[in-house]
């Protein structure tokens, strides 16, 4: 088996809706989702899970270095409460997956490792995204990837 020429990605793009004046919050990417490298040959799918640890798992082949998925993870991003008070927030994705653009390589659901977060007076916490990539074809499309994900955040 060959593997597909690149990595392929879900870059995180947050979409923040402010409740009223006293909501202040500042959201930074940290990582981009990454499913890897996949290998030529595998179809079906491969998951990354929602969460710091996690270990990808499925039907799809992927590169691996010793028992480690070379270059897969989860996105995350940081969530900071700007006020010198408690802030609590709700999070949601998309309601439709984010297309690659490619029909060999859809994307299934994403998923949040939270789905609210309660963050202290200058606070934060860090959110990660999963995601669950599908290979209908034994050659899927070569190159890098990428899509945006959005993601909204909204004040409880």
């Amino acid at each position: 088996m060959r593997s597909v020429s690149a990595l392929i990605a879900a870059c995180l793009a947050l979409i923040v809706l402010r409740a009223g004046p006293a909501t202040a919050v500042t959201v930074t990417r940290t990582a981009d989702l990454s499913f890897g490298q996949v290998l030529i040959g595998s179809t079906g799918a491969v998951t990354i899970p929602a969460n710091a640890f996690g270990r990808p798992f499925g039907a799809v082949s992927l590169l691996l270095k010793g028992s480690q998925c070379q270059q897969c993870h989860p996105g995350a991003f940081t969530i900071v409460n700007d006020t010198s008070s408690q802030a609590s927030y709700s999070l949601s994705l998309a309601s439709t997956p984010t297309d690659l653009g490619l029909p060999d390589l859809p994307l299934g659901a994403f998923t949040l490792s939270q789905g609210a977060v309660t963050l202290p007076p200058n606070g934060s916490a860090i959110v990660y995204v999963g995601a669950t990539l599908i290979v209908t074809s034994t050659r899927p499309s070569g190159g890098n990837h990428t899509a945006t994900v959005p993601i909204t955040l909204r004040a409880q």
